[in-house]
């Protein structure tokens, strides 16, 4: 995890305008400090990036109209060159988002039946290109791995977003989720499991015993359930 500035957080007397005043003579620092700041806790991500005292290298909004243009990419061409020209063009895209988009999945709120930032972002991205943004998609986690709050909005997305076809690349996910000690991975992972309803989750879900009485007992509703449809 990205330290904050020390300048920034042991100051008693802090405000927008010292803050910036930092943040202009370090140009280097990872835009994720953002995460851990208290001065900018409150701040919605949008706030940041188009405030000047907050964001005084004007970070570019991480999610601008034209993102999902592609330049100089045959993009109805079905040759395998131009393919893979148009996957990893937008593979840099996304990359080149990843930052900002780490910081809006921490953030975000995910309740059953609503979009966010995040989810909108993503369905944007599936329609650009599903296999691209799933492998990035298991990257970030994979970059980010240390913090169990990317694993868990990681795995919500993919709950959200993913259908059977997709078991074989999110499955170490999920398993790393159900195994952790997070109840928020825990519970992403449970509900990606009852999202699937497949034999082969259902098996990994009867064999990994969850620390939490709490989700352990969701867990065993989504067993009796699947045990009754895919056993």
């Amino acid at each position: 995890m990205i330290t904050p500035w020390n300048e920034i957080l042991s100051s008693s007397a802090l405000d927008l305008i010292k803050a910036s005043e930092v943040l202009a003579k370090k140009p280097n620092l990872s835009s994720l400090w953002m995460i851990e700041s208290p001065i900018l806790k409150d701040y919605a991500l949008s706030d940041y990036l188009e405030n000047d005292a907050l964001n005084p290298m004007h970070t570019i909004l991480p999610f601008p109209e034209d993102f999902f243009k592609l330049d100089a990419v045959e993009l109805d061409s079905t040759s395998d060159t131009s393919i893979n020209k148009t996957n990893e063009e937008f593979m840099m895209y996304l990359r080149n988002q990843e930052e900002d988009f780490v910081i809006s999945l921490v953030r975000a709120d995910f309740e059953d039946g609503y979009n966010n930032e995040v989810l909108d972002f993503i369905d944007k991205c599936i329609k650009e290109n599903r296999y691209v943004t799933f492998v990035w998609l298991y990257q970030v986690y994979s970059r980010h791995n240390s913090d169990p709050r990317v694993l868990a909005g990681a795995l919500r997305i993919v709950e959200s977003k993913s259908t059977i076809d997709d078991i074989d690349t999110f499955y170490p996910m999920v398993e790393l989720g159900l195994k952790s000690q997070n109840p928020m991975c825990q519970e992403a992972a449970i509900m990606t499991i009852e999202t699937w309803r497949d034999k082969q989750s259902l098996q990994l879900l009867e064999s990994v015993k969850l620390n939490s009485s709490i989700m352990q007992q969701y867990a065993n509703i989504v067993i009796s359930e699947l045990r009754r449809e895919v056993a």
